[in-house]
Parts: structure tokens; C-alpha cells; sequence
């Protein structure tokens, strides 16, 4: 491996959306790399980007500027076509583009009070949504068909869920106490991750329903949570952290406790079950709208608030979390965890979790009844460091060790590669 300088004129490092690639916006331009192994797979130099998106691996790119010079401007959005070098459209905010996130149906641009919805096909602006305050930009899409949008609510740690294709407000989910400070669909649409500023528990709720499936517990202090990610086929969850940690969660079995801890305890003071509590149907949405006002929280009539501002019906309503005693007993600690060297931390990292794809060599040496090489985690560092780990392949059989009120010490991933990015 090669030294890094040290310096970094990285602006902006994103996985795409099926974690086989990363795209890397610089000062001078913007590089993309494939994964495993790990390669570079394109180059641009000129104006710096501030923000760059792939669509899954193709030609198609999505660009900010950065500000740097003139003419990278951070309020102009580019759509680009890598392989001809041409400029699909280019359009000009307000303010600030804070974040972009694209499927083949829809393009999301972020700005902090406001979310533009684009037809992919055609470019033309679907939907202007106007949000609670979002300096960070925080939101996430859901792959095609379902195109399911989350973005924080504007009050405590609630978020709300939209579905880009219908152009309907589904429902806000009170996921934390504290503000939201990540968010993340897996690979279906069908799960959505969640974090909040405090950054001790992880959890999980499904789509759309919002009901609360499981959370995990990352840790007792309190840590600035950079990414989250699920592996493709949803089985594993990566958290990436300010303490220098990628921590590894057993979705499968997170789900399996949970559910088995709500089924086989009683319903006490009225209260409806998760699932029960989303469960809505469009022919009552109008009569159950006015129920609400009598009975549910300042978070839900903001919710209908909003639904109404943006003229369009409220299809869900709030979830119900767990006690937080019965949450804490059934919350699961991270099965195994990648720890980064001291000297590549340099700030905010991204992890993400790829499936490896055998080798020539790797084949040579097995049998056709041998395993594949297994989950990998990837990390991509300020500094221009990546580093690939191996999760362990006993996933399942390490957290059914886990006991509740006895100590469990997560597994170390092995460090299986790294190097420095020519950018």
C-alpha cells in the first residue's frame, strides 16, 4: 500500500446503489471505482464537484459543483452521460443542492426547505415539496418500482415517508427522541434503517407500514453515526461510526427476536401493536382524519398538517415504538465489528457491504461445493484510504450466543486489502 499525503481535496464519496461501485467528488473533478476488486473505473478532471451520484453502473451520472471555481456553482445540478461526455440537462436552484439520491424512475435534488421530484425519462419536475429546515440534506430513496422518499420531519426525531410515484405523504414514523441524523432503505424497499444524533441504538421499521421490526444497540455512549447500510440480500446491516468502528448486525436474527418477544407477551393499557397501528385503508382516510385531531400528538397533527399544506391525504398514521425497558431487553448488539487504523481517521467515512465475487485463483483452489468468498466490508476515508474487510461467515451461529444481561464481545473482521486512491 501506498502512502496517503495525508492532505484531502475529497468533497464527496457515495456507493451506488447495489454497493459495486463508488463515485468520488474532488476539487479537480470526480473518479469512480469499482469495488471488487478494488480498480478505477473513470476519471474526470476539471471543475470541482461537490457532489456526485451513480446510477447502479451505468453511463449516467448526477453532478454538483462544488464552488471552487467559477462556473461550479453548488446550486447548479448536471445530469451527465460518462461514456459520450455529454450533458443531459442542467438545471439551476435557489440555493444550495445538499443531496441528490436517483433510481431509474426518479431523481431526488435536496435543498434545506426544499424537495424537487423529477421523472427520470423525461426531467420534468413531478412534485415541490416544502420541508422543516434540512441543513444536512438528509434523505434517502428507495430502489425502483417502490421509489419510496424519507427525510426528516422537523420534530424530535420524526421522519416522514413518501412515495415518489404516486406523489402521496404515506406517513411519519417517530423513529427517535433525538434528531435524525442517518437514514437508509435496503435493497427492496421493503426495510428502512435508521439513527439519530445520539447514535447508541439502531432501528429498523417496515415499508411502508412504518411498524418498528427490531433495534439494534451500537453502544452505550453516544457517537456521530456516518453511514448506514444494508448488504443486498438484506441479512446484515453495516453502521459506520465517529468511533472509528464499522459495526455488524444480524438483521435475520434482530427481526426473528423481536417478533417472538411481541408475540409472546400480552397488549397492556389499550395500546395498539405496530403493525396495528399502520394499518389504513384509502376509502377511510377521510373519516379517520378527523378522529385523529381529538386523540394523537403534536407529531401527528403535524403530520396531517403537512399532508394538507401539500394538498394531498395522510395515509398512515404514527407508529408506536416499545417501552424502552422491553426495547433495551430486546435489542441486539452487533455480531462482529471492522475497526479502522487510528492513523486513517481523518473524519466523517463511508462503509458499505458488497458480496465478493469469486476469483479465477479462488475457484482454482475449491472444490464446486465451496463456499463463496462471503460478505466484504468496504470503507472509503477523507484521506483517500479504502480499506476491505471479511465479515465472518457464521454470522447466525455468533449472535444466538448473545445473552441477555451477559457480555458478548463482537468478532473482529480481517483486513483483507487496502489502498490509497489515485484521485
Amino acid at each position: 500500500m501506498k502512502k496517503s499525503s495525508g492532505s484531502s481535496d475529497v468533497n464527496h464519496v457515495s456507493f451506488n446503489q447495489d454497493f459495486s461501485c463508488i463515485a468520488i467528488g474532488t476539487r479537480s473533478g470526480f473518479s469512480i471505482y469499482n469495488l471488487d476488486p478494488i480498480e478505477l473505473r473513470y476519471n474526470s478532471s476539471g471543475e470541482g464537484i461537490g457532489r456526485v451520484e451513480m446510477l447502479y453502473c451505468t453511463s449516467l451520472l448526477a453532478l454538483v459543483g462544488s464552488g471552487d471555481q467559477p462556473g461550479s456553482s453548488p446550486r447548479k445540478f448536471k445530469l451527465w452521460n460518462s461514456q459520450n461526455k455529454e450533458m443531459i440537462c442542467e438545471i439551476t436552484f435557489p440555493s444550495t443542492v445538499l443531496k441528490i439520491v436517483l433510481n431509474r424512475e426518479r431523481v431526488v435534488v435536496c435543498l434545506e426547505t426544499q424537495i424537487h421530484v423529477y421523472d427520470l425519462a423525461s426531467m420534468k419536475c413531478l412534485q415541490v415539496l416544502s420541508i422543516a429546515p434540512n441543513p444536512s440534506g438528509l434523505v434517502a430513496l428507495s430502489t425502483e418500482p417502490s421509489s419510496y422518499l424519507v427525510f426528516p420531519s422537523g420534530t424530535g426525531g420524526g421522519i416522514v415517508l413518501y412515495d415518489c410515484i404516486t406523489l402521496r405523504l404515506l406517513s411519519q414514523i417517530d423513529a427517535h427522541k433525538s434528531p435524525i441524523a442517518a437514514v437508509h432503505f435496503n435493497s427492496t424497499g421493503t426495510i428502512l434503517a435508521t439513527a439519530s444524533t445520539s447514535g447508541t441504538v439502531i432501528r429498523l421499521f417496515a415499508v411502508p407500514s412504518g411498524s418498528h421490526l427490531c433495534t439494534f444497540r451500537r453502544g452505550s455512549r453516544p457517537a456521530v453515526i456516518y453511514s448506514l447500510s444494508f448488504s443486498q440480500d438484506s441479512t446484515v446491516l453495516a453502521v459506520a461510526s465517529s468511533s472509528g468502528t464499522v459495526h455488524i448486525f444480524d438483521v435475520v436474527h434482530g427481526m426473528k427476536r423481536a417478533s417472538h418477544s411481541h408475540s409472546s407477551r400480552p397488549q397492556s393499557n389499550g395500546h395498539p401493536s405496530s403493525s396495528e397501528s399502520r394499518s389504513r385503508s384509502d376509502d377511510s382516510r377521510a373519516t379517520e382524519q378527523s378522529g385523529w385531531r381529538d386523540s394523537v400528538t403534536t407529531s401527528a397533527l403535524s403530520y396531517i398538517n403537512m399532508a394538507q399544506t401539500w394538498g394531498m391525504a395522510a395515509v398512515g398514521q404514527l407508529n408506536v415504538l416499545p417501552e424502552p425497558m422491553q426495547e433495551f431487553a430486546d435489542s441486539i448488539r452487533a455480531v462482529a465489528l471492522a475497526r479502522l487504523p487510528a492513523t486513517a481517521l481523518s473524519g466523517p467515512f463511508r462503509a458499505g457491504i458488497v458480496r465478493s465475487v469469486p476469483t479465477t485463483a479462488d475457484e482454482q483452489k475449491g472444490s464446486a461445493g465451496d463456499e463463496d468468498p462471503g460478505l466484504k466490508v468496504v470503507v472509503v476515508t477523507p484521506n483517500k484510504l479504502m480499506f476491505r474487510y471479511a465479515v465472518p461467515r457464521n454470522i447466525s451461529e455468533l449472535t444466538s450466543q448473545q445473552k441477555i444481561g451477559e457480555d458478548f464481545s463482537a468478532v473482529e473482521c480481517t483486513l483483507e486489502d487496502e489502498a490509497v486512491l489515485e484521485l
